[in-house]
C-alpha cells in the first residue's frame, strides 16, 4: 500500500477474513476446541466479580494472562517482594 495522499490523520484499517470452519484443518480445529476448553473451565471456575475481567477475552492464554499479573503481579512487582 502506497503512503501517498495520506495525511496524518487518515486512519488505515485492516480488513479480517476468517477462514470458513469447513476448510479448517485438523490442527486448527484441535487448537480451538481446547481454548473453549480452557476458556470455560477458566470463566466457571471464577466469581463473578473476578469474570468481569476476563469476559471480553477471545482466547484462554489472555485470560490467564490477565488474571496471572492480577494475582501474582508483574515479573516486577514479584522481584521486589522477592527481595523483602
Amino acid at each position: 500500500m502506497s503512503d501517498e495522499g495520506k495525511g496524518d490523520g487518515d486512519v488505515v484499517t485492516e480488513e479480517v477474513v476468517f477462514k470458513p470452519h469447513e476448510k479448517w484443518t485438523l490442527a486448527e480445529q484441535t487448537h480451538s476446541m481446547n481454548n473453549q476448553k480452557g476458556l470455560n473451565a477458566l470463566f466457571t471456575a471464577l466469581s463473578p466479580d473476578q469474570f468481569s475481567n476476563i469476559s471480553n477475552c477471545e482466547t484462554s492464554k489472555e485470560a490467564w494472562d490477565i488474571l496471572q499479573v492480577t494475582y501474582e503481579g508483574t515479573n516486577a512487582v514479584k522481584e521486589s517482594k522477592l527481595q523483602r
